[in-house]
């Protein structure tokens, strides 16, 4: 595992010493090391909430476990699951600082690609749900396909003497309406089908659109 001590009684935190494992995972030599304060991996896009947090725990001689972006010499980067411990004397004055580095660059891409997956099923599944709801909202009205049952929910109009003639005229044309879109329902036995195959392709296509954004 790729290691280093740094001296925790100079000002700067010096590396003073580094495995090969770390010299292997960032490409310097021990030369380019030693001597040297480990902010030279940081990138420019390193997290300052992460520098933060490692400037936190050196000042107060605290464990610290974080994930950082760091830089090999090559100019690759790789993400680093650093973790402090400090090393004290019996006394327990802060003697070393001692630092594990683990390279999770693949398994932050796992990570990463399993959130995209997760996100794309929600999608999925809330248009296949909507695209359902549309498919039994048709099917509900089609019942009324036969016109019996048209004239069975609407009956004739009546007026009460409160209501008078204007009311009585309003109610009929609102049955006679009503019995128009039965007649036309009823002759056409096909219009269920059709309609419900089309809210169903509509759902598809809706779904298919939602692949398409989240493989983009």
């Amino acid at each position: 595992m790729p290691m280093v001590i740094a001296d925790a009684r100079n000002g700067d935190h010096p590396i003073v010493l580094a495995n090969q494992a770390f010299l292997d995972l960032t490409g310097y030599g021990p030369d380019e090391v030693v001597g040297r304060n480990c902010r030279f991996l940081q990138r420019w896009e390193t997290s300052k909430g992460a520098i933060a947090e490692i400037r936190a725990a050196v000042g107060e001689g605290q464990e610290c476990d974080v994930e950082i972006l760091n830089d090999r010499k090559d100019g690759s980067a790789f993400w680093n699951q650093l973790h402090l411990s400090p090393v004290r004397d019996e006394t327990g004055q802060l003697l070393y600082i001692f630092a594990t580095q683990r390279d999770v660059t693949e398994s932050r891409k796992i990570r990463s690609l399993e959130a995209a997956e997760h996100r794309l099923l929600r999608e999925v599944d809330h248009r296949a749900m909507n695209a359902l709801a549309i498919v039994e909202g048709i099917v509900r009205l089609t019942r009324a396909d036969n016109p019996s049952s048209v004239r069975r929910r609407y009956p004739e109009p009546s007026a009460t003497p409160r209501q008078g003639p204007r009311a009585l005229g309003a109610r009929r044309l609102a049955r006679s309406s009503s019995r128009r879109a039965a007649a036309c329902i009823g002759r056409d036995a096909r219009w269920p089908a059709y309609h419900v195959a089309g809210a169903a392709d509509r759902g598809r296509r809706g779904a298919g659109s939602a692949l398409d954004d989240c493989s983009a």
